[in-house]
């Protein structure tokens, strides 16, 4: 029923769509049954604060010689499939001697709540400030992203810029977003998910790929400039149509 009212109001009281993904655009478009004309799409990209020199402070403990971090910087949302990671962690113990650690940044009461049990291998910074964010992937190995929907995500260009392999969903938002940069995985099927972490831990090759190929995909990405600019284009587009 929401969803039918949310449909309602949202082709009622708009006649033109800004997105930031290809993905979204064509899934607007027929939720809508809207002429992809009429939906205007520029992608995001990552905040500033990543083209600044890094401190030497550290953010997270002292990281052992056989740990690997896998980063997911985000709230909690019922959509971002966090709790997937409980059962990675059961599966990874029984497959694998690779001490896997997750950093989260959730609210620690929600964390308290949700995975409680697991603190052996989740460290939660709790939420972080976005100039802190750069420091949190140089700490760690890979960005590790289990979502089930998104539009536009920065976590993908913001790994891209810091050098990190990208482990995620294997749906069309992360597809369309990151291309071949991507190592993707079953976010619903855990042993898929921990097959996907043991693999790219022990193949240095493949990490380094990642690396070269989300380097190269980062600059399909608009700039805040260029981004400011097609967005003015298109009003003033509008503006003259009317």
């Amino acid at each position: 029923m929401l969803k039918i009212v949310h449909h309602y109001f949202f082709k009622r009281n708009s006649k033109y769509y800004f997105v930031e993904s290809e993905d979204a655009k064509l899934r607007l478009s027929s939720f809508l049954c809207k002429s992809k004309d009429d939906i205007y799409f520029i992608s995001n990209t990552y905040h500033s604060v990543f083209n600044l020199q890094l401190n030497g402070n550290l953010i997270l403990p002292q990281k052992e010689n056989v740990e690997i971090r896998l980063v997911t910087i985000c709230s909690y949302y019922e959509h971002k499939n966090l709790e997937i990671i409980k059962d990675v962690i059961s599966v990874l113990k029984e497959k694998s001697k690779l001490k896997i650690i997750f950093i989260l940044t959730i609210n620690h009461s929600i964390f308290e709540n949700k995975f409680k049990g697991y603190k052996e291998n989740i460290i939660n910074l709790g939420p972080i400030p976005i100039d802190l964010c750069p420091k949190v992937y140089q700490e760690s190995d890979f960005l590790f992203l289990p979502s089930l929907v998104e539009i536009f995500t920065a976590s993908y260009p913001e790994a891209m810029k810091m050098k990190k392999p990208i482990l995620t969903s294997d749906l069309s938002f992360a597809h369309d977003i990151c291309r071949d940069a991507a190592e993707y995985f079953n976010p619903l099927n855990p042993e898929d998910i921990a097959n996907k972490i043991i693999y790219l831990a022990n193949n240095k090759n493949r990490q380094n790929e990642l690396i070269k190929k989300g380097e190269r995909r980062l600059l399909d990405f608009e700039t805040p400039k260029s981004r400011t600019e097609k967005f003015l284009a298109i009003c003033n587009n509008l503006i003259s149509m009317r």
